[in-house]
């Protein structure tokens, strides 16, 4: 298990087709020195791969992913992993079960997700859905609302004791 340390991050996604998502994160950890003569705070830096089948709604989705593809790998992730939604509608709210399994294929000092790992989300209204997770190490939970049609706010609660939050904004090109 890990305790919760302070973090200061900012990412980018793009999407690629519909099933394929890339990501670049910079991850500041203050305190932390790469160099312990050298007091500037350690900065991480990771590129992220996704890829998802392109099956029609209404199916079991599958994917895979990777996430610090190369660098310190402080963040790895390898894994597999089906979603399957229901009742997805504007009208009608739905709910969406994951489950999925992260590897250790590839030597990193850390793994992300290790083992099985999974979360449900329950879409309460179009502009707010709740959810919780088992990252294979521990418990979250949270809520999304939508704000405006792009915009949207996170508060989630990490191991059900410590709060986090986080802001969105969705581009369409």
């Amino acid at each position: 298990g890990g305790g919760a340390l302070r973090n200061d991050y900012a990412y980018l996604t793009v999407g690629f087709l519909p099933w394929v998502e890339t990501s670049l994160r910079a991850t500041v950890l203050p305190g932390e020195y790469l160099i312990e003569e050298v007091p500037v705070d350690a900065v991480d830096r990771m590129g992220s791969l996704r890829v998802q089948s392109p099956w029609p709604g209404g199916r079991t989705t599958l994917g895979a992913g990777i996430d610090d593809i190369r660098g310190t790998r402080r963040f790895h992730s390898l894994y597999i992993v089906a979603s399957q939604s229901v009742g997805h509608g504007f009208e009608r709210p739905g709910a969406e079960v994951t489950l999925g399994y992260g590897l250790r294929s590839l030597t990193a000092a850390r793994y992300l997700l290790d083992g099985v790992f999974g979360g449900v989300q329950l879409q309460l209204t179009p502009w707010a859905t709740t959810m919780a997770e088992y990252d294979s190490e521990k418990w979250n939970g949270g809520i999304r609302l939508v704000l405006l049609s792009r915009l949207s706010a996170q508060l989630v609660l990490l191991n059900f004791d410590e709060f986090s939050g986080g802001a969105s904004w969705l581009v369409r090109f």
